[in-house]
């Protein structure tokens, strides 16, 4: 349970620093502070943070970092958030595609897997710390859940829960795509916008100016987003085995209900659009279907 607290609380106070500053110079400065305690936390108990804690304001669920989370994890997420510092420069300046920071699906999955997937790879590292397997050196892990099924690598197991945090965060964009151009940030890739009239729906988005008449648009990439979802899903549906029950539970439940996003669909609303969430009860049968699952 300290794992969720700590995973949570860490995720959330590094977006929040960014996202809820009330000007950028104050997302900075905060974001920056964060990112020096981690480092001071690392120097000073070599690649072991156990027991050094944090200072200040932060939640008492984040007092240390657990000593099984490589330096190099924290840092890969720290980086993720850090990449929303750009301030919001809209105004009065030229639109310059190439400075957006997501120019390729492999920049589009790198940022993925900061701000998600890797957060989700500390609970494979929490669990094999209880089991004594990070200790162990063990190369080959044992299914706990079907006996007798093919053992997998630590890296092999450590991939699929990167493609299940892929997954979740491609529906995360699709679904906060006007919120995030409220803001002026787009994570789709850039190469994705080809044709005159795609790379003018960039531009809108980059300007926070989508209107009714690119219901299409909208509908188009965020379907797009959704169906690479799948496909890293579908990759990431093994990992189950070869997790134990304490995060297998909660993490597929958080899955499968955070990926019923993926359904949703986009409508007018006045002169915009918004989206219109899949209903509470198809929400409800995806928490059944994954509780007997």
């Amino acid at each position: 349970m300290k794992l969720f607290h700590f995973r949570y609380a860490f995720a959330r106070i590094s977006d929040d620093t960014v996202d809820e500053a009330p000007t950028p110079d104050a997302a900075e400065k905060g974001f920056k502070s964060l990112v020096l305690q981690c480092q001071n936390i690392y120097s000073s108990a070599g690649s072991d943070g156990a027991g050094h804690r944090f200072s200040g304001l932060y939640l008492p669920s984040i007092e240390t970092i657990p000593r099984f989370i490589p330096r190099e994890i924290i840092f890969e997420i720290l980086a993720g958030f850090g990449s929303d510092l750009v301030p919001l420069q809209r105004a009065n300046k030229g639109f310059d595609p190439s400075k957006l920071l997501i120019q390729t699906e492999d920049d589009l999955l790198l940022y993925s897997r900061r701000v998600l997937a890797y957060p989700i790879v500390t609970f494979i590292y929490a669990t094999w710390d209880a089991d004594g397997l990070l200790d162990s050196k063990k190369e080959l892990i044992q299914s706990p859940r079907v006996p007798g099924v093919e053992q997998k690598s630590q890296q092999w197991i450590l991939d699929r829960a990167i493609d299940i945090g892929i997954a979740a965060q491609l529906v995360d964009i699709a679904k906060d795509l006007m919120h995030d151009s409220s803001k002026g940030r787009v994570y789709i890739p850039v190469s994705w916008f080809q044709t005159s009239e795609e790379k003018a729906f960039l531009a809108a988005l980059y300007y926070g100016t989508v209107d009714s008449s690119m219901l299409a648009m909208v509908s188009k990439y965020s379907a797009r987003l959704a169906r690479m979802a799948e496909e890293y899903r579908q990759r990431g549906l093994p990992l189950w085995d070869y997790v134990s029950t304490d995060i297998r539970y909660p993490l597929k439940l958080f899955l499968e209900v955070y990926m019923t996003s993926r359904f949703d669909t986009w409508r007018r609303k006045g002169g915009g659009v918004e989206r219109a969430r899949t209903s509470t009860w198809a929400r409800i049968w995806t928490v059944l279907k994954a509780m007997c699952n």
